[in-house]
């Protein structure tokens, strides 16, 4: 890719931009931004234009750079899993009758990001096929947040999906100072009328008062366009 990269450049860098996307779409998680830095770094672009292709891709539907593909591989195994995909179904099923949250529970190496993941992929492969004819899959902004260790795991989630989204078009202050109920209600401000999609990954991280107002607002929101898939060990 690269030795055709710098030989026959494509029209544009859009060009370049969507062609890195679509591989990475069609490996089914094979490829994920390791890939893309790798064939960046030999493609002849300077640093400025591989940083800028990067951010661009990253921001493009599902980022897959935060997908742990190693705890959560995807394969023909897991495609063909009359489990799995009963268990997809049902959740797309969820997500057209607008349920505001999903969860997805199970011990740790149950296949829950994998089944995550083969959400994302189908909505994907009915976007691209069906577009508006199923309004529902439309969404803005599929972003997906692994929660990390931390004293304020949940600030940090929304800071991520805040940046990840609106942060690209609209200004949205650091919030690193920002007690996190605070953060909670700007963040409920910002996305009330966008339609994004958020997976919060080991959202058990988060210390169950905070999660339960969390989820308890989120579950009973107005009409707001967000929908939210937690994975989770906890029930």
């Amino acid at each position: 890719i690269a030795y055709y990269y710098r030989g026959h450049r494509p029209a544009s860098e859009d060009d370049f931009v969507d062609f890195l996307a679509a591989m990475m779409r069609l490996s089914r998680g094979t490829l994920g931004m390791g890939w893309v830095r790798d064939v960046l770094s030999v493609s002849g672009l300077t640093s400025t234009q591989s940083e800028a292709i990067q951010y661009r891709i990253e921001q493009a539907g599902v980022n897959l750079r935060d997908i742990q593909w190693d705890s959560a591989p995807y394969n023909t195994r897991i495609e063909r899993s009359e489990s799995y995909i009963k268990r997809r179904q049902r959740i797309l099923e969820q997500l057209e009758r607008d349920e505001p949250i999903i969860y997805i529970t199970g011990m740790e190496g149950s296949g829950k990001s994998t089944l995550a993941v083969f959400v994302l992929q189908e909505l994907d492969r009915l976007r691209r096929f069906e577009g508006t004819a199923n309004p529902w899959i439309d969404y803005e902004y599929i972003v997906w947040v692994e929660l990390q260790y931390s004293e304020e795991p949940l600030k940090n989630a929304l800071r991520e999906v805040l940046r990840k989204t609106l942060g690209t078009i609209q200004d949205i202050p650091n919030l690193s100072t920002y007690p996190e109920p605070e953060v909670i209600n700007i963040f409920f401000e910002a996305i009330s009328q966008h339609n994004i999609l958020i997976v919060f990954d080991r959202f058990e991280q988060v210390p169950k008062n905070t999660a339960f107002d969390f989820v308890r607002r989120f579950a009973t929101r107005d009409r707001m366009l967000t929908n939210l898939i937690l994975l989770t060990r906890e029930e």
